[in-house]
């Protein structure tokens, strides 16, 4: 059986720096403040298209990953994974500033189409790897949901060494999935500020990370009393 990886940001690293403040424009972020975001990615459908990410100060970027509104990653993480098979998605470069002026960084990012942006159109289904009739979980709050047992990919998956885990999972969602080979690969390149974490284990890890209890997480079914 192919077993998979999921790309979770390490907290516990040197690079990780929390919340980042930054913002994606249109242009380059030579006025401050800065502002608020006037794109979408959701909406530029050209790999064509640079994105600004725009900083009204000096912000630690060491890491080659995090996630923002899609994926960041550094050339040497991007050209690792653009060895192998990714899900439909497209990659911009991005430019980065700082205080008014530009900061040499290699970054690139990557947005993996949406079903939601299909609801309306019947191909998409090859999108979906989430099996939510052999998989094990609970609803919790705001219907997300919550693992309690194996986490089941369709045979979708297959077709892709690399994509995204589009589902409701609590915490997980939206995270990148790795196969085992291309995993390997980016330990090997002792990647800066992630952590490879077996798929089975990525919602107790993330759990972990944050101090959350699971079974708090599970809507409790209401006693019905007898008659």
């Amino acid at each position: 059986m192919k077993k998979y990886f999921m790309i979770m940001i390490d907290r516990s690293s040197d690079f990780y720096t929390g919340f980042i403040s930054g913002v994606f424009q249109s242009s380059a972020g030579t006025r401050l403040p800065v502002g608020a975001s006037d794109i979408s990615v959701y909406k530029l459908n050209s790999s064509s298209c640079d994105i600004y990410w725009n900083f009204d100060d000096i912000v630690p970027l060491h890491f080659d990953y995090t996630m923002h509104d899609g994926h960041i990653v550094s050339k040497r993480i991007l050209d690792v994974i653009n060895k192998y098979r990714l899900a439909d998605s497209i990659q911009r470069k991005i430019s980065v500033w700082m205080q008014g002026e530009k900061i040499e960084k290699d970054f690139y990012h990557i947005f993996f189409e949406r079903i939601t942006q299909r609801v309306r159109d019947d191909r998409y289904d090859h999108l979906v790897v989430f099996d939510k009739e052999k998989s094990e979980f609970e609803r919790g709050k705001m219907n997300m949901v919550i693992p309690t047992g194996e986490i089941v990919l369709t045979e979708n998956a297959n077709n892709y060494d690399c994509f995204e885990l589009q589902s409701s999972i609590k915490g997980i969602q939206g995270n990148l999935v790795v196969d085992e080979e291309l995993a390997n690969e980016l330990i090997t390149l002792n990647a800066k500020g992630i952590k490879l974490v077996p798929l089975q284990e990525a919602f107790k890890e993330y759990c972990k990370d944050w101090g959350v209890d699971a079974s708090s997480l599970i809507i409790k079914k209401k006693r019905i009393m007898p008659c």
